[in-house]
């Protein structure tokens, strides 16, 4: 058996070049990855995970990234930097997958699932169409996609988060690959489904003798997930050693601080004469499921089925359960972004009796963050232009007036005001993510929906964040509508919480009621599976 490394990399250095601005982004990093072996890289958002990943396939942008001469990424003694681009083509997806961290923007919206597994079955294996949607459907059994063949002809927009990023994953594992980076592939995974994911990739890489070099946020994952770990800090690799060793004895300052850091306290009480703000009635959101020459309707997907709730002024009501159980469906469809069913009462104001038009002028009051920043931040627009916007379409302000609410947002998210000159590419997945946070917050709306907000952030932002917002809901009186498969998170920001799955209401009750004397084995299961990671 061969030992040498699959990839080493050596004194990789990368700087952004824009204009006359200079940015240093890595600084001589050095590591290898071995046969069969995971290797993490772990650190806050920003640090350079990304880009030593995408570094080793080249995918970073030209001419503006540009590597120091001393860099080197070398694969089975092969030099990657400044390959040919045959060589690079046969590296990528072959030799080396790679699961994105954003699926909706890396999946084509204008192909189905089938179409897009297939293509690489097709182009890099020379497979027949049949042969490679005999392979698809195995590939989407492996990541665990319910009925899927009914979801060959899905489009991305069809599918949750959860089942995107796994899509995503099965695309990535479709050529056997040698080595398979994976950037934050639990991400927008529940925990139990995390589980799966996580066992199904540890099968696969003992099988295969596949090496994994596995960038995350999530520190329980990589304790039990990767044989060694390697921190870094503001482009430089900080600490590194085995994974155990270093998550629970870390050396370094840094690293205990990131060890440490996870969402505590409560949010503020709320007043018993509060208001209510958000109520539904049997909301349901059912769609169609077609087939035949005259596209009958011969069943539903019934993503919410019959959900009646009610959020006070002030409140935070925490929504949970598994990846496609209908908790985004849920928040579009109150704020009328999915038709639905039912009704739905914003202070009183029945939302469903209203036109468009007449919806419009509530749109101030009502915001979301969505759970994809960089599908929902415009790559045309600056930072200061997309937080703007809201702000300009709903209110009469000066010039001088916009530009200090768009400063305040972001110092509100932990953010320099100076990134407002910038545009979505140029920061990490979890600086988007703080931006999109920033967008909502510019109107002070009444009402909030947090799909997956602390998703892409790791675990020291995520305090950060929810501290953040219930310091803002104390001050502003804000009412939120937070989303998550983290139930830790959930835990820390919500006053109540429902657990959903298939489109209905399972359990609800007080965070206490429901983390202390969970009462369906579902909630159960949701609860045990969190806290083992």
């Amino acid at each position: 058996m061969n030992n040498d490394p699959l990839i080493s990399v050596h004194n990789l250095s990368v700087e952004f070049h824009q204009g006359l601005e200079i940015k240093k982004v890595l600084h001589k990093v050095s590591f290898d990855l071995n046969p069969g072996e995971v290797l993490a890289l772990v650190g806050e958002s920003g640090s350079g995970k990304s880009v030593t990943a995408h570094s080793i396939l080249q995918l970073l942008p030209s001419p503006a990234a540009r590597y120091s001469t001393e860099s080197s990424i070398l694969f089975k003694g092969k030099e990657i930097i400044g390959a040919k681009k045959s060589f690079l083509n046969g590296l990528r997806g072959n030799h080396v997958g790679m699961i994105f961290q954003e699926p909706m923007t890396s999946l084509n919206p204008l192909h189905n699932i089938e179409k897009q597994i297939c293509e690489g079955l097709i182009v890099h294996q020379g497979m027949s169409h049949t042969r490679a949607k005999k392979r698809c459907l195995e590939l989407l059994d492996l990541v665990r996609i319910p009925n899927a063949k009914s979801r060959l002809s899905a489009y991305p927009n069809e599918l949750s988060g959860g089942q995107r990023q796994r899509v995503m994953i099965a695309m990535a594992l479709a050529n056997d690959p040698d080595v398979l980076i994976a950037d934050e592939p639990t991400t927008a995974i529940d925990v139990t489904i995390q589980k799966q994911i996580l066992a199904l990739l540890e099968d696969i890489r003992t099988e295969l003798e596949m090496a994994i070099l596995f960038i995350t946020h999530d520190l329980g994952v990589v304790k039990h997930f990767a044989q060694r770990v390697l921190v870094m800090h503001l482009g430089e690799i900080v600490e590194s050693g085995a994974a155990l060793d270093v998550l629970t004895s870390p050396q370094q300052p840094y690293t205990q601080s990131l060890v440490s850091a996870e969402p505590q306290g409560n949010p503020t009480p709320i007043a018993d004469n509060a208001p209510i703000a958000i109520e539904t009635k049997d909301l349901k959101v059912w769609f169609p499921i077609k087939k035949g020459v005259f596209k009958k309707t011969i069943d539903h997907i019934k993503a919410v089925d019959g959900i009646d709730l009610s959020i006070k002024q002030g409140e935070t009501l925490g929504v949970v359960g598994e990846s496609g159980s209908g908790k985004s469906s849920l928040g579009f469809a109150i704020l009328r972004l999915l038709k639905s069913e039912g009704t739905i009462l914003f202070f009183n104001t029945e939302l469903q009796k209203l036109k468009p038009n007449e919806v419009r002028p509530l749109r101030k009051d009502m915001q979301i963050v969505f759970q994809d920043p960089f599908g929902s931040l415009s790559p045309r627009m600056s930072i200061a232009q997309i937080i703007a916007e809201g702000v300009q379409e709903h209110g009469s302000y000066s010039l001088q007036e916009v530009n200090e609410i768009v400063i305040q947002s972001l110092r509100e998210v932990e953010m320099d005001p100076e990134a407002r000159f910038r545009f979505p590419h140029e920061f990490s997945g979890g600086q988007r993510q703080r931006i999109a946070i920033a967008r909502a917050l510019a109107l002070k709306p009444k009402f909030i929906i947090l799909d997956e907000p602390t998703s892409a952030l790791d675990r020291s932002v995520q305090a950060q964040v929810v501290t953040l917002l219930r310091d803002l809901q104390t001050k502003f009186g804000f009412t939120y509508l937070f989303i998550s498969h983290d139930l830790r998170v959930v835990k820390a920001m919500s006053h109540q919480i429902i657990v959903m799955k298939n489109g209905r209401i399972v359990e609800n009750g007080s965070p206490k009621e429901i983390f202390n004397t969970p009462q369906k084995d579902y909630t159960k299961e949701l609860i045990a599976a969190a806290f083992e990671l």
